[in-house]
């Protein structure tokens, strides 16, 4: 018989706010490297949100599980295998380390990406992603769901985000057309072909000229990512069930999901958009 949630139990915990520092975060990842240069390559993959953003999530979900009480009952599930805690204890090393990895390919691709990219293109995909956001906003205001994934899409900075922040929108665009269609003042037919085009030639244009820094920082980040999202799915499956009554599907969501999700401010392109902070440590670049 399937038990079911305490709709009496207390309130949920408060999630711990992860504290980072360039230090910390260089030091996980020197000491992860070797970890990370031995990942054959068939098994690599490269995440499809900022991997920064996702290593703050999975700082939450270590956080949650590093207290006393829970301690002593992952070290008995360890015991009788139905854990692995290796995997739940180096959570925190992989995450700081997946924060580096982002941070150093931001910088190396901002200094690429100005070079590389023709700057109408640069004006197209910008236009094209403002066009596209407020129609769906408008639009899909009622839908909390939308809403949460749109959040996430203007938390997007830099122009690898803007490509994946392109093929969202057009995905929204085809799964909401009967909401959207309607609209005389944004909406483009052609703008869902136009979005999946623009992310591709910057993609592409990215791609074919790729400097030796923004290619091995991509390497990394493939590498960090397949083992963070190994140690935060052991995280997730143990923390949902240690925190069943207390909302453990809420405390411990996918990192896809989290940041699609998260909002905050920024600046960017005369937008205002969303960018994770860090706490001690250096702002999101």
């Amino acid at each position: 018989m399937a038990r079911k949630k305490n709709s009496q139990s207390a309130k949920k915990p408060a999630v711990p706010e992860p504290q980072l520092s360039p230090h910390s975060t260089e030091a996980a990842f020197l000491a992860l490297k070797p970890a990370l240069d031995a990942l054959p390559q068939s098994a690599l993959r490269q995440p499809n949100f900022n991997l920064q953003q996702g290593a703050l999530v999975a700082l939450a979900a270590h956080g949650l599980l590093d207290k006393p009480e829970k301690q002593a009952i992952l070290e008995a599930l360890g015991k009788a295998g139905v854990v692995n805690v290796e995997l739940v204890a180096n959570l925190a090393m992989v995450a700081r380390a997946a924060w580096f990895v982002r941070h150093k390919l931001d910088l190396a691709e901002a200094v690429h990406s100005d070079a590389a990219l023709p700057a109408q293109l640069v004006t197209d995909a910008l236009e094209t992603r403002k066009r596209m956001l407020k129609v769906l906003e408008y639009h899909l205001d009622a839908d909390a769901q939308a809403q949460g994934l749109l959040a996430g899409i203007r938390a997007g900075s830099g122009h690898v985000d803007l490509a994946n922040d392109l093929i969202a929108l057009a995905d929204m665009y085809e799964d909401h057309e009967n909401e959207i269609r309607s609209d005389k003042k944004n909406y483009r037919v052609a703008d869902t072909a136009n979005a999946r085009k623009l992310a591709d030639d910057i993609i592409g244009t990215l791609g074919g000229s790729t400097t030796p820094q923004t290619q091995e920082w991509r390497n990394y980040q493939a590498r960090v990512f397949t083992l963070l999202e190994k140690h935060h799915e052991e995280a997730i499956r143990v923390g949902r069930f240690l925190y069943w009554y207390e909302g453990g599907d809420e405390l411990f969501p996918t990192m896809f999901s989290a940041v699609r999700s998260r909002p905050a401010k920024k600046e960017v392109e005369g937008e205002e958009v969303a960018t994770p902070q860090v706490p001690g440590g250096e702002a999101t670049p």
